[in-house]
C-alpha cells in the first residue's frame, strides 16, 4: 500500500485553523489577561501591590512551565499512538491526569515550605511590603497547585487528539470570569493582592471543572467512563516524553530568578523600559506556541504512520509559516513602538517611554532568532531530541546570557568600558555620541547576553533539526 506523502494547501490551512490558531488565541488570552490583572491592580491599589503580583508571577510561572511540559508528554504520547485508538487516548488522558496531579501536589507542598527563604533570597532589593504581598498571594494560590496542573494536562491532551478548539473556548471563557472577579475584588471590594488571589482561584477551579466534565461527555474526542488504577509504564512513558517540554520549561524560567541579580545593576527606567518592550514582544511567543503545538499533533501522527516525507513537510511548512507571520509583527513592532510602549506608560513619565520604544525596537531584531527556535522544538520534542533541548536551554541561559550580561553591565556600570573606548570614538565625532548612549547604558550588557543566548539555542536547534535524527527517534 503506498503511504500518500503530499500535502494540499487546503489541507494545510485547514489543520493550521483547527491547530494552531485555537492554541495560539488560547496563549493570548492567558497572556492578555495577565496584563489586565496586573494593571487592574496597579491602578485600584497601587504600584506595590502591583509589584507583589510581578513577584509572586515569578515563582507561578516557574510551576505553570512545568506543568505544561508534563502536559506535553501525553499530547506527543497520544499524537504518536500508531493504534489511533481512541481507548488509548482515554487511557493516556487519565494516566496524564495522575502524573500531573501528583506533581502539582508536589510542588505546590514544596514552594510553600521553602517560600519565605526562596523569597528573600531572590528579592532582598525589595521592600518588606512588597514581598510580604507576594508571599500572601502565594500561600492563597499554591494549595490548588494540582488543579491547575491537571487544568493544563487535560489541555494538552485534548491538542493531541486533534481538538485545540475546546481547550480554547474553556480558557476563553475562565480569562473571561477571571477578569470580572478582579474587577470585583480589586476594584470594588478593595482587597488587593488578596482580591487577585481570590479571582485565580475561582477561574482556576471552574475551568478544570469545566474541562473535567468534558472528558465524560460521550461526543467529546477523549470519553473516560471513570477513574481506574493508575497504569505506571504509561507513566513513564508519559515521563520520558516530557522529559525535553519539562526540563526546557523549568531551566529557562529559573534564569529569570538568576537575572534577578544582574537587572539590580541596571537603572530603574532602563529596567522599566525592558520590561514594557518584552511585555509587547510577548505576542511573537504566543505564535510560536500555537505552532509548536500543531508540530507536536501533526508531525506525530505522520511519524506514527511511518510517513517520513509527510513529517518532514509539515514540520518545514510550519515553520516557515511560523517565521513569515513573526516577521511581520516584528515590523508592525519596530514602526509602532512609541504607540504600543505609550499603552504602559504614564504620559508624564517621558524617559521611560523613549528607553521602551528604542529597546523594543531593538528587540525586533531578535525574532527571527526566537521564532526559528521556538518553532522548530515542537518538532524535535515528538522526535525524541531530549538532549538537544535541554542542552541549549542549560547552557544558552546559564553559561552564556547571564554570565555575559552580568560582565557587560559591571563594566558598563563602572565606567571600565567607556574609559576602554572613548579614546578610539574620540577619533570620530559623528559616532561618539551613540557610542556613548550605548557604553555606558547596563542595557545594552542585558541585550548583548539576550542575542547571544538566542543565536547559539538557534545553530543548536538547526542543526539538529536539518541532520532529521528526529526522523527515527522512538519514543
Amino acid at each position: 500500500m503506498k503511504i500518500n506523502t503530499t500535502i494540499t494547501k487546503r489541507d494545510y490551512y485547514k489543520e493550521i485553523t483547527s491547530l494552531a490558531l485555537p492554541a495560539f488565541l488560547e496563549k493570548l488570552l492567558l497572556t492578555l489577561v495577565g496584563l489586565v490583572s496586573t494593571i487592574v491592580i496597579g491602578k485600584a491599589v497601587g504600584s506595590e501591590a502591583m509589584s507583589s503580583l510581578t513577584v509572586a508571577t515569578t515563582i507561578t510561572d516557574i510551576l505553570q512551565s512545568v506543568f505544561i511540559g508534563f502536559g506535553f508528554g501525553a499530547s506527543i504520547i497520544i499524537a504518536r499512538d500508531e493504534s489511533h485508538k481512541k481507548s488509548f487516548t482515554n487511557k493516556a488522558t487519565l494516566n496524564s491526569i495522575y502524573l500531573n496531579a501528583a506533581f502539582g501536589l508536589l510542588l505546590g507542598l514544596l514552594c510553600m515550605i521553602f517560600l519565605k527563604g526562596l523569597l528573600g533570597f531572590m528579592f532582598s532589593s525589595k521592600t518588606a511590603s512588597v514581598t510580604n504581598g507576594a508571599i500572601s498571594y502565594l500561600y492563597m494560590i499554591l494549595p490548588f497547585s494540582a488543579v491547575a496542573s491537571v487544568d493544563v494536562a487535560i489541555s494538552s491532551c485534548f491538542r493531541g487528539a486533534h481538538d485545540a478548539k475546546t481547550p480554547f473556548y474553556v480558557t476563553a471563557a475562565v480569562n473571561v470570569i477571571n477578569a470580572i472577579c478582579c474587577v470585583i475584588f480589586i476594584g470594588f471590594l478593595k482587597m488587593g493582592i488578596k482580591g487577585a488571589a481570590v479571582s485565580y482561584i475561582i477561574s482556576t477551579l471552574i475551568g478544570c471543572a469545566v474541562r473535567i466534565s468534558l472528558l465524560f461527555n460521550k461526543k467529546s474526542v477523549i470519553h473516560l467512563e471513570g477513574f481506574h488504577r493508575p497504569d505506571f509504564l504509561l507513566i513513564k512513558r508519559i515521563l520520558n516524553a516530557s522529559l525535553a517540554s519539562t526540563l526546557q520549561a523549568f531551566f529557562i524560567n529559573f534564569a529569570f530568578l538568576g537575572l534577578q541579580a544582574v537587572t539590580s545593576l541596571i537603572s530603574a527606567v532602563a529596567m522599566a523600559g525592558y520590561q514594557i518592550a518584552n511585555n509587547i514582544l510577548k505576542l511573537t511567543y504566543c505564535i510560536t506556541h500555537g505552532i509548536e503545538a500543531a508540530q507536536i499533533t501533526l508531525v506525530g501522527n505522520a511519524l506514527s504512520e511511518s510517513n517520513k516525507e509527510k513529517a518532514r513537510l509539515y514540520s518545514y511548512k510550519l515553520l516557515n509559516t511560523s517565521e513569515a507571520v513573526c516577521f511581520i509583527w516584528a515590523v508592525i513592532m519596530f514602526i509602532f513602538a512609541r504607540f504600543f510602549a505609550s499603552l504602559f506608560v504614564g504620559s508624564g513619565d517621558a524617559a521611560t517611554l523613549d528607553a521602551a520604544t528604542n529597546l523594543l525596537r531593538i528587540l525586533c531584531f531578535t525574532v527571527p532568532f526566537t521564532t526559528y527556535y521556538q518553532s522548530s522544538q515542537g518538532t524535535l520534542k515528538v522526535g525524541g531530541e531530549t538532549a538537544a533541548l535541554v542542552s541549549s536551554s542549560i547552557l544558552g541561559p546559564w553559561a552564556i546570557r547571564i554570565p555575559l550580561a552580568y560582565i557587560l553591565i559591571t563594566t558598563i556600570e563602572n565606567g571600565t568600558l567607556w574609559g576602554a573606548l572613548e579614546g578610539i570614538f574620540s577619533e570620530f565625532p559623528f559616532l561618539y555620541p551613540m557610542a556613548e548612549s550605548v557604553f555606558t547604558n547596563g542595557i545594552t550588557g542585558l541585550i548583548t547576553g539576550l542575542f547571544a543566548d538566542y543565536i547559539m539555542r538557534t545553530i543548536v536547534h538547526a542543526y539538529k533539526l536539518h541532520k532529521e535524527k528526529w526522523l527515527y527517534n522512538t519514543l
